[in-house]
């Protein structure tokens, strides 16, 4: 423990978001990573900005860890508590395989000398400087009966309706008097 505190001394983060010699900026995108696991969940959040030029540089802005609580709630609970935080910063939900994904590094936990190495946490995933076509799509090995087995997803239940026919004017006025007499006189 000791020696990942001292290790921590070496880690170093540019403070400015645009290089130098970068050149004259053309757009900005901010991305969000979320993801979870049984220790807590973690959000990443990088900084990919293009120059007049094309040239792509991408940058870690912002992480977010938080410990699981004492009463564990299930991973896709915990799923949706980062996708939240996520969302609360701002989102547009994508798919993007566990090993290019930042946040798993927060959500699963990383030994220092480990972080110091990863150009992962520190610039994001690689996707990220390229063009969008050519980002991460969900596979098509995606099974519904994964989603089935799951406890948190919630399983639709069909609905029945009748249809009752509106009652005949004789109907409801038996229905409301008790007597035929009454009856009688109500209708002649």
């Amino acid at each position: 423990m000791d020696f990942q505190l001292q290790c921590l001394g070496d880690f170093k983060i540019r403070r400015t978001l645009v290089p130098p010699d970068f050149g004259e900026v053309s757009s900005y995108q901010l991305h969000h990573f979320a993801d979870s696991s049984k220790t807590g969940y973690g959000v990443a959040t990088y900084l990919p900005i293009v120059s007049k030029n094309n040239q792509v540089n991408s940058t870690l802005v912002m992480g977010r860890v938080r410990i699981a609580p004492l009463k564990r709630p299930s991973i896709p609970r915990m799923e949706l508590t980062a996708a939240a935080v996520a969302a609360q910063l701002d989102c547009k939900i994508r798919y993007v395989n566990t090993s290019t994904y930042p946040a798993d590094l927060a959500s699963r936990g990383l030994d220092v000398d480990k972080l110091l190495e990863s150009s992962l946490w520190l610039t994001g995933p690689e996707f990220l400087c390229q063009e969008q076509d050519s980002w991460p799509a969900l596979p098509d090995e995606v099974k519904r009966a994964e989603l089935d087995a799951d406890p948190e997803v919630k399983q639709s239940a069909p609905i029945f309706s009748m249809v009752v026919p509106e009652p005949i004017l004789v109907e409801k006025i038996a229905a409301k008097f008790s007597s035929w007499t009454k009856i009688v006189r109500i209708i002649a």
